[in-house]
């Protein structure tokens, strides 16, 4: 006949032991699964936040978010002699701060702007044209987190005007009229 070993019964303190430390890792893995669902809440949350904000092609101002970064290195280079209708009259300034003056007729365009030092300092001048003139008709777009372009376009009565950058260029179009804004915007290359 074969001998069983003697049974012993697990001791109480152990017993208790591993149920204690069954229990505290139950819930450690409880918090972290929690803390995992909340950051994705908020992740995905802020995502769909930051898309119902950005404005869609048909509200961006002549599509400034998809034109053309100037390579050119002088200012006779990057500003066409001709615009549309428009003819250069007058040009002044460096890459870094410019003002080509075009006229058509009686119609009169005035870009302005600089090729910034940085993405973020030419977002930056987009903002601070927007702030130095408040708000009114047309509308501004400026991420912070994500500044590959940004505008700022106002019109009344009395002037219409877009200020935007592409890359670390940033652009001031003024006109005297909305209608002339857009003539000119239809054939400007940036």
């Amino acid at each position: 006949m074969i001998s069983q070993p003697p049974t012993s019964s697990p001791d109480p303190e152990e017993t208790e032991l591993r149920s204690l430390m069954l229990m505290i890792f139950s819930v450690v893995s409880s918090i972290l699964v929690v803390g995992v669902i909340i950051v994705l809440v908020i992740l995905v949350g802020r995502q769909f936040l930051d898309s119902a904000r950005r404005p869609t092609n048909a509200t961006i101002p002549y599509n400034v978010n998809n034109r053309n970064v100037p390579l050119g290195t002088t200012l006779g280079t990057i500003f066409p002699t001709k615009v549309g209708e428009f003819t250069r009259t007058n040009m002044g300034g460096t890459l870094q701060n410019f003002q080509v003056i075009y006229q058509y007729g009686e119609a009169r365009v005035t870009v302005s702007g600089s090729q910034s030092v940085t993405v973020v300092a030419a977002q930056a001048q987009v903002k601070r044209i927007g702030d130095r003139e408040g708000r009114g008709n047309g509308g501004q777009f400026i991420d912070e987190a994500r500044p590959y372009y940004s505008f700022d376009f106002r019109y009344d009565a009395t002037v219409a005007r877009i200020a935007y950058s592409r890359d670390r260029w940033y652009f001031e179009i003024r006109a005297a009229t909305r209608e002339a804004l857009d003539l000119f915007m239809n054939g400007f290359p940036y």
